[in-house]
Parts: C-alpha cells; sequence; structure tokens
C-alpha cells in the first residue's frame, strides 16, 4: 500500500509540474493552445489561460510558480533524493534472500551496552551507515568522578565488538562525546 500511495504523490506531483509549465508557456506566448491539445483535448482550458489579461496573468504564474515549488518538494521526499536513511541496514543478502535489523534495534542495543559501562548514567545515540560500516555517535553523561577519557575509550570498543558480535555488521567509526550536565529533556506539548 505504502508503494502505491508514493507513486500515487510522484504522478501528481509530475502532473502539477507539467500542467504549470504549459500554462507558463501559455501566458508567455511562446506556445499557442492549438499546439498543447492534440486532437482538441483540454483545447478550452488551455485557451482561456492564454486569453488572460496581463493582471489575471501575473496570478496565474505565482500560482504556478508555487505549485511547481511544492510538486518539486513532494517528487524530492518520494524519491528519496533528500537523504532519508533507510529503516534498516542489510545485515547479509545471499540466493536464501535478505537478512535485515532495523535501525532502531541497533540504536537499542548501542544504548543498552553503553548504559552497562561504569560510570554512565544516560546516552543519546544515532546510527547511520557509511561506506566502510556502520558510523555509531553517541553522547554519554557521565558521573562526575569518573576519567571521562578512559570512559569514552571503554563505550568506543565495546560498542564495536558489540555490534560486530550480536548483529553482524562492521563498525567503521564510533563517536563518542561525554559530558557532566544532564541531557534537555524533551518538551511535552499541552493537549487543549
Amino acid at each position: 500500500m505504502n508503494v502505491f500511495n508514493r507513486m500515487i504523490m510522484i504522478l501528481l506531483s509530475l502532473g502539477a509540474i507539467a500542467f504549470s509549465s504549459i500554462v507558463f508557456l501559455l501566458v508567455g506566448g511562446v506556445v499557442r493552445p492549438t499546439q498543447v491539445s492534440p486532437g482538441g483535448y483540454l483545447l478550452g482550458l488551455w485557451s482561456y489561460f492564454a486569453q488572460l489579461n496581463p493582471a489575471n496573468a501575473t496570478i496565474a504564474v505565482v500560482v504556478c510558480a508555487f505549485v511547481v515549488l511544492v510538486a518539486v518538494i513532494v517528487l524530492l521526499l518520494e524519491l528519496n533524493i533528500l537523504g532519508r536513511e533507510p529503516a534498516q541496514f542489510v545485515v547479509r543478502e545471499d540466493t536464501l534472500g535478505k537478512v535485515t535489523v532495523a535501525r532502531s534495534s541497533v540504536r537499542k542495543l548501542v544504548g543498552y551496552e553503553a548504559a552497562s559501562v561504569a560510570g554512565v548514567i544516560e546516552t543519546r545515540q544515532a546510527v547511520d551507515k557509511g561506506r566502510a560500516g556502520l558510523r555509531v555517535r553517541v553522547r554519554a553523561l557521565l558521573l562526575p568522578d569518573v576519567d571521562a577519557p578512559a570512559v569514552g575509550h571503554t563505550l568506543q570498543e565495546k560498542l564495536q565488538q558489540s555490534i560486530q558480535g550480536h548483529i553482524g555488521l562492521p563498525v567503521a567509526e564510533v563517536q563518542v562525546a561525554t559530558q557532566l550536565e544532564p541531557f534537555e529533556k524533551p518538551r511535552r506539548r499541552r493537549v487543549r
């Protein structure tokens, strides 16, 4: 169902871009209505745009420019050109099929392993896929009396070994940022 919805949005975006482009050409006098109406199809609609007075033509151009902008943004989002990260990482793919692990599961494993390191109170983590393997970023809230560089190094080693051992994905990089100040809590929205 999701693929069907995405295809519909892509087709609607392309249709909006095509329609707006034709309106631009008609209002600018670049083409005549008969040139964009094969067999007279939509001739009345295109003639209407071609015969707009200058004030209405300006309004039509502004509206069509806005439609093109929105359609391009929707198209980019639907085609994943803006770099949306996949929700899953491929662990293995062979003739039997594909084995994947959810990004959220890798993040939870990182959080679980990081919390088991002495001196770590709380963590925030992110996991991305790099060319040579996963890139893990961890912000760790530490107890004030611990050796931050030593805890950071322990976190790096433990997280790399845990991900590679439990999940089977290579880890290219583990970045650890330590802090003593508590994390900002997300604010809850009031429901009215």
